[in-house]
């Protein structure tokens, strides 16, 4: 019984050092292509009902190789992104936009997965505050 709980450890071991080889991460220098991201987190902090939600990420590819975008996840329906759809040269720059809708008042805090052709990824997010929409009405006016 010892050896079966043995082996079944040893085969769980394997499983988690082969799993992780398979991760990737875009911000790794050692690979290939490497974005490197302006910043990573935008606070629009307190933005106006039905103002400008709109932030640009701008990132240098600094690797050796051509780097694609091959999508952009949202965490959300709220959220709508946009990238660059040429390939990034080395040393050259690229960017993703996020445009929050702010016809929704309130607090939010959401995120963008950038997914790279070599399937690496990284996430983006975005945050602050939309005001309730002004009232049209004038109050004691008949």
């Amino acid at each position: 019984m010892k050896f079966i709980y043995t082996l079944m450890l040893a085969g769980l071991f394997t499983f988690v050092v082969y799993a992780q080889e398979g991760a990737k991460s875009p911000t790794d220098p050692t690979d290939a292509s490497y974005a490197k991201f302006d910043k990573q987190i935008h606070n629009f902090g307190i933005l106006d009902y039905d103002g400008d939600g709109k932030c640009k990420f701008a990132f240098t590819n600094t690797g050796k190789e051509t780097l694609i975008i091959k999508n952009v996840k949202t965490s959300c329906g709220c959220t709508t992104p946009s990238y660059s759809k040429e390939p990034v040269q080395p040393n050259e720059q690229g960017y993703v936009t996020a445009k929050y809708d702010t016809k929704r008042q309130g607090p939010f805090h959401k995120t963008l997965t950038v997914i790279f052709m070599d399937d690496s990824q990284i996430v983006l997010t975005i945050k602050g505050t939309v005001k309730p929409q002004a009232s049209n009405v004038n109050e004691g006016e008949n």
